[in-house]
């Protein structure tokens, strides 16, 4: 429970990635793939005041995440043809979390990561998977990324753009 009475997990991926976002100046445009019941979107724009805006990719969601107002837009697309609704090079940052799967991490990651601004972070949660870590090695490996790939907590690995 935190302080205000609410259940906290902390084995969110959210909290493996708000480090890196608040160190990181300026305000920031995101999306989240796969957002379930919401928990990962309402912990970050808690936690990260310089979320201007982010969008929930999940058909199936039913999170309630009104008292967020303006900040959280819900895409109720599958996360394929969800993609069609960025522009290229306007997104700052990319948490995965709708797929484990070896194919489907590889198609997602493949389709949104242009989105990103140069500097963007792909974040990707299930990296205890060995499906989802060799996905994101062989994404890395065929386009030729050089950029580190790095490892923080609750499963997430990241790079930037």
């Amino acid at each position: 429970m935190d302080g205000n009475g609410d259940n906290q997990n902390l084995n969110l991926p959210a909290y493996g990635i708000i480090p890196y976002l608040k160190r990181t100046p300026g305000e920031f445009i995101g999306i989240q793939i796969g957002v379930a019941g919401g928990e990962n979107i309402h912990t970050l724009c808690e936690n990260v005041p310089a979320i201007k805006k982010i969008y929930g990719v999940d058909p199936n969601s039913s999170a309630d995440l009104s008292h967020l107002n303006e900040r959280y837009v819900p895409v109720k697309k599958n996360c394929i043809s969800a993609v069609n609704d960025f522009e290229t090079d306007s997104i700052d940052f990319i948490l995965s979390c709708g797929d484990y799967t070896y194919g489907g991490v590889l198609k997602l990651i493949g389709h949104y990561y242009p989105l990103l601004k140069k500097g963007g972070y792909m974040f990707v949660h299930g990296t205890d998977n060995k499906a989802v870590i060799d996905a994101v090695l062989n994404f890395r490996s065929t386009h030729r990324l050089r950029m580190p790939l790095h490892k923080s907590k609750n499963h997430v690995d990241f790079w930037q753009k």
